[in-house]
């Protein structure tokens, strides 16, 4: 059976992840979040290529979490060098990695109930192959 993609939204970390439940271990994509339209619907990429598309635009970071808690990332930012504008936009970098572990508890029958993870809280989760819309 094939594993279905889950979106969330982390607005608060301006990030967006697909999610991606296998057996032992959840697969992560992170998309950095550009900003919002005025209907609310969240942006992705670089000016002047912005579009509500989160499958076309590449990834911030690719990695996974598996059942005994340990992860994997890599980064995937232009020429090695990551921009953040102030502290927070380093902070959200963190936030999201452990929003991500803490998702997998969710995510991951096999999860290690000894691990205790944190409450992956967002506003928002679609199944991946639909397609983006304001309400997401």
């Amino acid at each position: 059976m094939t594993p279905t993609p889950i979106i969330r939204h982390f607005p608060q970390f301006r990030f967006s992840v697909i999610a991606t439940p296998r057996d032992y271990s959840v697969d992560y994509t992170l998309v950095q979040q550009t900003g919002w339209e005025y209907d609310g619907t969240i942006v992705f990429g670089d000016y002047p290529d912005i579009t509500s598309d989160i499958h076309a635009t590449p990834a911030f970071a690719t990695g996974g979490v598996k059942w005994d808690g340990c992860s994997n990332w890599t980064f995937h930012t232009k020429d090695v060098m990551h921009h953040a504008c102030g502290r927070e936009g380093l902070a959200n970098i963190g936030a999201i990695l452990t929003a991500c572990w803490d998702w997998t508890a969710e995510l991951l029958p096999t999860w290690d109930k000894g691990l205790v993870p944190q409450t992956a809280s967002a506003p928002t989760e679609t199944p991946a192959s639909l397609p983006s819309s304001g309400d997401d």
